[in-house]
């Protein structure tokens, strides 16, 4: 009996529910299961461990010193202490051999036209191939939305410097994949190594920004 109002229900989500709608309590979701999977891993660390730092503090770092891209680790919550080989070098990929920093530094190093950079190729590919890349399912909205915000977002480092994302709040284009994926003031997240290396999960078209510029450091989560 409760599994055919369970099914009743969600049909009718499906059928009425406008698709902006959906998209809204989408995020909502995903952000309350972000911060109650890190509340939660806190408190679990808390018992193991003596000396556990607040997942969503801050820390400086020198963007000379985030060499590599990690490609493997999820990012549904912040905060992990892992006993793993996460580190070893199959999970990662030389930061300037990644796709979207090539491109970046085409774009704003060589002044090459977004459409003729490696980034840009690169996903007018995939949405020729799968019909969506990060939210985008046509390249020229990609290069309306997602570049021009790019190219604005240089410019505005360039006259401001690094401004902290709790400063400015999450600015990324509401077609964007990435929008409000996570709490709107988290900095870029890294993962540090067993050596003490420092990897990067997300912000890499930020990271990637304050590199070109100058920027030596910049704030990031962990």
């Amino acid at each position: 009996m409760l599994s055919s109002y369970i099914y009743r229900i969600m049909r009718l989500y499906r059928v009425y529910v406008p698709f902006s709608l959906k998209k809204k309590l989408g995020t909502i979701l995903r952000n309350k299961k972000f911060k109650l999977l890190t509340s939660l891993n806190y408190s679990t660390l808390s018992i193991k461990y003596t000396a556990i730092s607040n997942p969503y503090k801050i820390i400086w770092v020198y963007t000379n010193d985030i060499k590599y891209i990690h490609t493997k680790m999820n990012k549904q919550y912040i905060g992990k202490i892992i006993d793993s080989d996460f580190d070893e070098t199959s999970n990662l990929v030389e930061f300037d051999d990644n796709i979207r920093v090539k491109g970046l530094k085409e774009h704003f190093y060589k002044d090459i036209n977004w459409l003729d950079t490696t980034y840009f190729k690169h996903v007018k590919s995939k949405i020729n191939k799968n019909g969506e890349y990060d939210g985008y399912k046509d390249i020229s909205t990609f290069l309306r939305i997602r570049c021009a915000y790019l190219d604005d977002l240089f410019f505005s480092m360039k006259k401001n410097g690094y401004v902290k994302n709790k400063i400015i709040g999450n600015n990324v284009p509401s077609q964007d994949g990435r929008f409000n994926r996570y709490d709107s003031s988290l900095e870029p997240l890294v993962i540090i190594g067993s050596n003490g290396h420092i990897f990067l999960k997300t912000g890499v078209h930020r990271v990637t920004i304050a590199k070109i510029i100058g920027i030596k450091k910049i704030p990031v989560n962990v």
